[in-house]
């Protein structure tokens, strides 16, 4: 199984969704319109909005995780475990504009350390010898979720999520998801 594609479905799912809501441009200032956009979407990402869940364990890698007998909602909901945010300012020039955003989250490259040493525990225990193809596989979902379930969320440096203005609406710009994306994935 490749993990990281995993923790890529669910985090592209999460951008799909984070960028799907459009700031319109009346009414209060700029500023206040993204940010109350960019913790709209947050705020759902860190209360496990049940539609939001859905949307993610969909995305998820459901037939890989399946084959592991891995629950994608049961996934999603222990990789965002902890997660949180805050906003640190938005600067608006004109029709570009910039959300400093700092988010609390699970390390992908930590999971992987962790992954690897417990597959490694795994490979060495002599039982192993003595268990069928379906009990490892099992046995390996178990690490999967467990090496999941111990990671303790982290801050990320600060992030800038762009936005540009388009027909008076405010959108997250091409560099969104990257931003996000390289936070999520500790990279």
């Amino acid at each position: 199984m490749k993990i990281r594609n995993v923790f890529v479905a669910c985090a592209v799912a999460m951008l799909m969704a984070f960028g799907a809501v459009a700031l319109t441009g009346c009414g209060p200032s700029d500023e206040e319109i993204i940010r109350e956009g960019v913790t709209e979407q947050l705020e759902a990402i860190k209360t496990l909005d049940p539609a939001l869940l859905d949307e993610l364990a969909t995305g998820a890698g459901t037939t890989e995780m399946a084959a592991y007998g891995i629950d994608p909602k049961e996934f999603v909901t222990s990789y965002l475990a902890g997660f949180d945010y805050r906003v640190d300012g938005i600067t608006v020039d004109g029709d570009k504009a910039q959300a400093s955003v700092v988010l609390t989250c699970k390390n992908l490259k930590e999971f992987e350390k962790g992954f690897a040493e417990a597959t490694q525990a795994l490979a060495s225990d002599e039982t192993v010898a003595n268990m069928t193809e379906a009990e490892i596989t099992s046995k390996i979902g178990q690490i999967i979720m467990d090496t999941l379930g111990a990671l303790q969320p982290t801050e990320t440096a600060p992030i800038t999520i762009g936005y540009e203005l388009k027909d008076d609406t405010w959108m997250p710009d091409s560099n969104a998801e990257q931003a996000v994306s390289n936070a999520l994935f500790g990279n």
